[in-house]
């Protein structure tokens, strides 16, 4: 456990190599670490979902076969769009955390890691999201299954993919405005 205040925060993207290395949290007399997992995140930490991601981010799908990312074929499924869940905010929110934990020594908030299964594995709710982890409106009250990766292993897969949920789906989910 570390003596200084310590926030680890990774998106799901990164659970292609971190479901195998997480730590819980754990606290010193005057440190620690608290570890964040984004449930439905990619690697990037898209601001404003819609909006299109620069080339760095997310190379067109032919230079990333070229590249010898695994993709999913195309037409054995609807192709995904990327996925923009825009995770930024909760950045923000772990760097306040982090200042106000070293500066007036108040823990951060907890909050359960991404379920992995005995496969190592994430486990998926029915809707194909993340059960777990730090969960943001979109993976709550979601219209898509948001995945943070493509294919495990290697950086070209960590672009992950958003899919709109069926209309049934959805009609099940919110029957009513109250829903």
């Amino acid at each position: 456990t570390p003596d200084v205040p310590f926030i680890s925060l990774s998106a799901e993207g990164e659970m292609w190599q971190a479901r195998f290395t997480g730590q819980p949290d754990a606290f010193s007399e005057r440190g620690g670490l608290v570890s964040y997992e984004v449930a439905g995140a990619s690697h990037s930490r898209a601001e404003v979902p819609g909006l299109v991601p620069d080339q760095f981010y997310a190379p067109p799908r032919a230079d990333m076969i070229r590249a010898g990312v695994q993709v999913p074929p195309a037409g054995a499924t609807a192709d995904p769009a990327r996925n923009d869940l825009p995770w930024a905010p909760l950045l923000r929110g772990a760097w306040h955390n982090l200042q106000l934990w070293s500066r007036e020594g108040g823990r951060p908030p907890q909050a359960a890691p991404i379920a992995v299964g005995a496969d190592h594995e994430i486990v998926r709710d029915g809707q194909g999201n993340a059960i777990g982890g730090v969960r943001m409106p979109y993976i709550e009250a979601p219209l898509f299954t948001h995945t943070g990766y493509l294919a495990a292993g290697g950086m070209g897969g960590i672009t992950g993919s958003k899919r709109p949920l069926a209309p049934e789906a959805l009609r099940e989910l919110y029957s009513d405005n109250a829903a």
